[in-house]
């Protein structure tokens, strides 16, 4: 791919488009989502341009087959969405007893305790646990549907970084009015996640769109 190639995603249609099942271009180690004005739009969701050469990366990187897909299987966006009618109330509820401090954390240990079963599992769903399996879980999982517009760093055998610059995990909660509970329900679950996804990736993320700044930083890095 030719340094400063746009690719898109999203519902506009500009002049060149990520097929659904294409995955993010390998071998790219810097890439921002700014638009290049091409096509109909003024603006094009999640665009991605390639301003570094291609300098590979893992050799054993999963291919661009798309992630296994399970019948009746919903977005993780649309999940978040049901667990939270379930979950807001049961910690409200144990809040009226036991205080909201307190409420949030025992909440939160459960939560992360799914979270880190459920990245172990999606790592034998991928068919493995590398940089190359994260971004691609990222890509496929986490940010389908649009649910998150990413800039993507740096990304390397051994690393992995990106800023989400929109979250629609974020607006779901704050339309539904429980905003207060997002970083419990799903920002919290990141780092359990990874750890289960693969023990030796780390994480390290100072702010959070949930929490209201203007964009979240993910860091991972293979140790």
């Amino acid at each position: 791919m030719a340094a400063a190639d746009h690719y898109y995603t999203g519902s506009q249609k500009p002049d060149r488009l990520i097929p659904p099942d294409a995955g993010m271009p390998t071998g790219v180690t810097h890439m921002t989502n700014e638009y290049d004005g091409k096509g109909p739009s003024d603006k094009a969701t999640g665009s991605i341009s390639n301003k570094a050469g291609n300098k590979g990366i893992a050799a054993d990187a999963p291919s661009e087959e798309a992630l296994p897909h399970r019948p009746g299987e919903i977005t993780l966006l649309k999940r978040r969405e049901i667990e939270a009618l379930i979950a807001v109330p049961l910690i409200e509820g144990l809040a009226a007893v036991a205080g909201r401090e307190k409420a949030l954390e025992t909440a939160s240990q459960v939560i992360e305790e799914l979270a880190q079963a459920s990245g172990s599992e999606l790592a034998e769903r991928l068919g493995g646990n590398t940089i190359s399996h994260l971004a691609k879980a990222v890509r496929e999982a986490w940010a389908k549907d649009n649910a998150l517009e990413l800039v993507i760093l740096q990304m390397s055998d051994l690393t992995l970084d990106f800023d989400v610059t929109r979250c629609a995990y974020a607006e779901k909660y704050h339309e539904m009015g429980i905003r207060e509970f997002g970083f419990c329900l799903s920002c919290s679950r990141d780092e359990a996640f990874v750890k289960g996804f693969n023990p030796r990736i780390r994480l390290r993320r100072t702010q959070t769109i949930m929490e209201g700044a203007p964009f979240c930083d993910f860091r991972f890095s293979l140790e």
